[in-house]
C-alpha cells in the first residue's frame, strides 16, 4: 500500500498562531482607538516629557500645568496656592514662564481627556479645589494672559495715618510720610486748578505695577476724579462735599480695576486678611496691593478736596458782611492772643481764625474761633 507523503509544516503558520496574531492586532487597534478617543491616563513622567519645574519632580510639574490651564487663576494666585498647599516657593513670573515653555514644547496642543484626568488627580491629591478644574474645560488658560511682574508690595501694611509707623509703606517711596507731603502739594493747587491726573509720587508708585495695570489705574482715577470735580463745582453755596458718596463711587471703580486685572492676569482667587488686632493687612497677592494702592489715591484726594471745600465755604462766610465777625489769618494775630476756651495757642500760621466781637453779649473781651 502506497503511503502519501506527509506535507511539511515548515514555512506555514499554525492556525492558533494566526488567531493569536489576530488578537494582538485587535488589541493594538483597541489601544489606538482608546488613544484616539483620548481616554488613556498617562503617567506624570510621560505627561511631563522631561520638562520639569526646576528642582521638582513630574508630579509637581503636572500640578503646576494643571493649575495654569484648568483653573483660570492668575500666576500670582497659583504661586500663593503652591506655597500654602505644597510648601513650594515659585514666584508669579516663574509660574508663567514655565507654563509658557511647557506649552510651547507641546506646540500648544490642547490636552486630551486622559491628560485632564491626570491633572485633576494631581490637584485633588494636593488638596486644591476649583470649579473650573473639576469641569476640566472652560477656564481661560494662562497662555492667553499677560506675563505678570514680581509682587512689589510690602508683605504687611497699615492704614494708620501716623507717618512714623513703619508699616505705612505700601511700596518703596510710597508711605504715609510721602503721602502727607503729596496732600500738601494737592492743597496748594486749590479747587480751581485741581486736575484729574496722577502726581509725580503716584507715577513712581504705579511704575512698579507694570505698564498695562498702570494704564488702567490712571484711566480709572481720571474718570472718578472727573466725576468728583464736576460734583464739587456744582455744589450749592456753602454745600459740603459728600465724602461718603464719592468714597462709595471710588469703591465701584476699585472693583472695575480688579475686573480689568483679572482680564489681564486671570482670576484673583484670594485676598489679603488682617493680621491679629493691630490692623495690619497681610498683602498676599499682587491684586491685593493694587486695590490698596488705588484706595489710598482715592482717600488722599477726598481728604484734600473736603478740606479745600471747607476752606472755600469759610471764605464765602467771611466775605458776607457781619458786624460781629472778622476773619483773619492766625499769623496776623498778636503774639499774646490765646484761645479763651482752652487757653492754648491757636492753630498753625497758615490757618484762619474768626474774631468774634463779644461786646454784643455785654462782654469786652475778644474771642477767637479757630477755623
Amino acid at each position: 500500500m502506497r503511503r502519501e507523503p506527509k506535507s511539511s509544516s515548515r514555512g506555514k503558520v499554525p492556525e492558533f498562531q494566526t488567531w493569536l496574531n489576530q488578537l494582538q492586532l485587535e488589541d493594538e487597534w483597541r489601544q489606538k482607538e482608546l488613544e484616539y478617543t483620548n481616554e488613556i491616563v498617562p503617567t506624570p513622567e510621560k505627561f511631563a516629557h522631561k520638562l520639569y519645574v526646576r528642582g521638582h519632580n513630574a508630579k509637581l510639574t503636572t500640578l503646576v500645568v494643571a493649575l495654569c490651564n484648568l483653573t483660570g487663576w492668575s500666576a500670582d494666585s497659583i504661586s500663593l496656592k503652591l506655597r500654602q498647599n505644597c510648601n513650594v516657593n515659585l514666584h508669579a513670573p516663574q509660574v508663567w514662564d514655565f507654563n509658557h515653555s511647557f506649552m510651547t514644547a507641546r506646540d500648544k496642543d490642547d490636552f486630551n481627556n486622559g491628560e485632564i484626568k491626570l491633572m485633576q488627580d494631581m490637584a485633588r491629591k494636593a488638596g486644591v479645589y476649583s470649579r473650573m478644574l473639576a469641569r476640566g474645560r472652560g477656564a481661560i488658560p494662562m497662555g492667553e494672559t499677560v506675563r505678570p511682574v514680581a509682587n512689589p508690595f510690602s508683605s504687611r501694611w497699615s492704614s494708620d495715618l501716623n507717618e512714623e509707623s513703619i508699616f505705612t509703606k505700601l511700596l518703596d517711596g510710597y508711605s504715609m510720610r510721602e503721602r502727607n507731603a503729596l496732600m500738601r502739594e494737592m492743597s496748594e493747587l486749590g479747587l480751581d486748578d485741581f486736575h484729574t491726573g496722577l502726581f509725580a509720587l503716584e507715577e513712581g508708585a504705579v511704575a512698579r505695577i507694570g505698564q498695562r495695570p498702570a494704564v488702567i489705574l490712571r484711566g480709572l482715577i481720571r474718570l472718578w476724579m472727573t466725576e468728583v470735580l464736576a460734583s464739587v463745582r456744582s455744589l450749592p453755596a456753602r454745600g459740603q462735599l459728600d465724602v461718603d458718596q464719592h468714597s462709595r463711587r471710588g469703591e465701584e471703580y476699585i472693583r472695575k480695576f480688579v475686573g480689568r486685572l483679572e482680564d489681564l492676569f486671570g482670576s484673583l482667587a484670594f485676598a489679603g486678611t488682617p493680621v491679629g488686632g493691630d490692623g495690619l493687612v497681610k498683602i498676599l497677592l499682587f491684586g491685593d496691593g493694587c486695590q490698596i494702592l488705588m484706595d489710598c489715591m482715592i482717600n488722599d484726594r477726598l481728604r484734600v478736596l473736603a478740606h479745600l471745600r471747607h476752606m472755600q465755604i469759610l471764605d464765602e462766610v467771611a466775605s458776607t458782611p457781619n458786624p460781629h465777625l472778622t476773619r483773619l489769618r492766625v499769623k496776623n494775630l498778636a503774639e499774646d492772643d490765646e484761645c479763651p476756651i482752652c487757653r492754648e495757642e491757636i492753630g498753625e500760621l497758615d490757618s484762619f481764625a474768626i474774631r468774634l466781637d463779644t461786646s454784643m453779649f455785654g462782654k469786652v473781651n475778644r474771642m477767637f474761633l479757630y477755623a
